[in-house]
């Protein structure tokens, strides 16, 4: 029966488990030693749910970037992102504070390092930190998060995604790939980097449509497939160009509108399996899914669920340090 699950509304209840398993996962795992950083004593915090949480997570970032040597520093940020999920067993509505920092490579692309906090939860210095390598259009090309004892994460070459979740001393936990293409993109939800991904190459005009094949990444409890690749018919169009106050006031950017379609009988994508292209020639019904303002420079500045209009990502904090 695995065929007919969708992380996606309208197809049935398991991308609400799906979303509540990350939701959880993400925000009650054990936060990494810290050391305070004089470095960051100047940024101010968005709201006041952030002025223990964000300090915290720019003292972890800022030892990364003792790391990072001779990468170039370009923004740093956070993101709030929201759900309607439950958090835990007390019923707190989920809201994870997503504290990031950007370099610039020398080869041109970018890495993000960044700190998922949840300043709801009782969970006290609960955090989980990722990674994201962005290539030189600000597009996802690999991520991984690091959560505890467990670390997940997906890499793409030319023609495969591959992605994969590792415990302990390295013991494969689960594993899904799929064959991918122009056509092809990745999503998953609440990562606020990885829907850069969505963004056309290509410039589009209002109401021009682009269509894919849209792959999400869904965790289940079901033995040999803790992960699975979930294919759906998707489309992208562009809904206005403009000025947003998102972040910083008369930020230019897009807005974009992600519709979804079921594929039927689409079996969950494993590394031996072709993803279903785009279908030409049925391209009704798209149900709405999410809309999402891009920024000019590529940055994500919000993102929304198309059927109730409620926000669910926002840049709340943008510091630029270097042109990019």
């Amino acid at each position: 029966m695995r065929n007919q699950f969708s992380i996606f509304p309208g197809t049935n209840g398991r991308w609400k488990t799906t979303l509540c398993f990350l939701l959880l996962w993400l925000g009650t795992v054990v936060l990494f030693a810290q050391a305070p950083s004089n470095d960051e004593a100047g940024t101010a915090p968005a709201n006041p749910q952030s002025e223990i949480e964000e300090p915290q997570a720019r003292a972890w970032l800022a030892v990364r970037q003792k790391e990072r040597g001779q990468f170039k520093k370009v923004a740093e940020g956070e993101y709030l992102v929201k759900s309607n999920t439950a958090l835990n067993k007390f019923g707190e509505p989920s809201e994870i504070s997503d504290v990031w920092t950007l370099w610039k490579l020398d080869s041109g692309g970018f890495l993000v390092d960044g700190e998922f906090k949840s300043p709801k939860s009782r969970v006290k210095a609960s955090s989980t930190s990722y990674q994201v390598n962005l290539d030189t259009q600000m597009r996802p090309a690999a991520y991984k998060i690091y959560g505890g004892k467990l670390v997940s994460g997906c890499m793409w070459t030319i023609s495969k995604l591959f992605c994969q979740e590792t415990y302990g001393r390295g013991d494969v936990e689960g594993s899904a790939g799929a064959s991918i293409d122009d056509s092809t993109r990745f999503l998953s939800p609440l990562f606020p980097f990885l829907f850069n991904g969505l963004t056309p190459k290509q410039k589009i005009h209002p109401g021009e449509i682009i269509y894919m094949t849209l792959l999400s990444l869904s965790y289940s409890d079901e033995p040999g497939a803790l992960i699975d690749l979930i294919p759906e018919y998707a489309s992208v169009s562009l809904i206005r160009q403009g000025s947003y106050s998102i972040a910083e006031p008369d930020t230019q950017g897009s807005e974009f509108q992600l519709g979804v379609q079921e594929i039927l009988h689409a079996a969950a994508t494993h590394t031996q399996d072709p993803v279903i292209p785009p279908d030409s020639e049925h391209k009704d019904p798209y149900k709405p899914f999410f809309k999402f303002v891009v920024a000019a420079d590529g940055m994500l500045l919000s993102a929304s669920d198309a059927k109730t209009q409620k926000e669910f990502i926002r840049l709340v904090q943008f510091k630029k340090l270097g042109g990019f």
